[in-house]
């Protein structure tokens, strides 16, 4: 696992501290969001369920209703220095191979203390730090464009195949863009990323970690903001959405909302840069976003 570190301008002692989460299903019960709060530290997770929908991991248990579940608060009490590490030794003991056969997840955990805030994850649920509305930093996506990700299958000798497949992605205010992903297949496993829980374990154990140190400064204001791939799928870089994204008064259900709202309506279709007309998009994908706020 390796840790980045970078130092950012804030205050031990925020004024205001708040945290939500909320998540919208659709059809298959894929995700879910958590936010809690153990003594003075503030947890943030975030789990976007994939593989055959509702195939059962065992009876008719479905693995994200299983996850959701868990005691959280033990889980982050039990191996506060990696609480993913922790979760993945759950899920062998309690499921070894073959039981997550064509089963997995992606998923974001986050700390926030009065000195610092803390990110793992694994798959392609992003957290991003807002710092003063503009935006500070962002996990980065275990998947086939991570060129350190792919590297690291080779390394480890992770034999796989590629198949490509379209999602829509949002690049301005009225349009949506037909971009390729890369599913990754290994053995009998196919998921859209090089890292992640369940597919028993052929893609690896690595967990994504950064740590953002706060240093003092008076007046600043931070926003933390998790979320599935249906929130950040409908979002882009553009004023409006950073506007929308870094304002503290925006809980989690308003994000989630507004995702919802903005995949029913109709779009300017891009594709290799040519303009399709508009349409609406048939998107069935779970949306899930958890937030925490500082104020100093």
């Amino acid at each position: 696992m390796t840790t980045m570190y970078e130092n950012v301008i804030s205050t031990h002692n925020p004024k205001i501290v708040g945290y939500s989460n909320f998540t919208k299903q659709k059809n298959f019960r894929q995700d879910f969001s958590l936010s809690f709060k153990d003594e003075n530290d503030i947890w943030l997770v975030v789990i976007d369920g994939h593989g055959e929908h509702t195939k059962p991991i065992q009876n008719n248990l479905i693995f994200t209703d299983w996850l959701k579940e868990l005691n959280w608060l033990s889980i982050v009490r039990e191996n506060p220095s990696n609480p993913i590490r922790f979760l993945e030794q759950l899920i062998i003991s309690e499921y070894p191979p073959p039981y997550t056969s064509g089963i997995g997840a992606s998923i974001s955990v986050t700390k926030i203390t009065k000195l610092r805030m803390e990110f793992w994850w694994k798959g392609i649920t992003q957290t991003r730090i807002y710092k003063n509305k503009k935006q500070l930093y962002k996990t980065n996506l275990h998947n086939y464009y991570n060129h350190r990700e792919m590297e690291r299958l080779s390394r480890n000798n992770v034999s796989h195949q590629l198949k490509g497949e379209w999602v829509f992605k949002k690049i301005s205010g009225d349009k949506l863009h037909l971009d390729e992903i890369k599913y990754i297949i290994v053995g009998d496993e196919i998921a859209n990323m090089t890292s992640c829980l369940g597919h028993n374990q052929v893609y690896g154990n690595h967990i994504g970690h950064h740590v953002v140190n706060l240093i003092p400064e008076k007046g600043a204001t931070y926003k933390i903001v998790s979320g599935s791939t249906g929130l950040w799928e409908i979002v882009c870089d553009e004023p409006d959405d950073v506007e929308q994204l870094s304002n503290i008064d925006f809980e989690a259900l308003d994000h989630v909302e507004r995702a919802f709202f903005d995949w029913k309506k109709k779009w300017s279709l891009v594709f290799a840069g040519e303009n399709y007309g508009h349409d609406y998009v048939n998107h069935t994908d779970d949306i899930s976003c958890a937030v925490c706020y500082l104020i100093f």
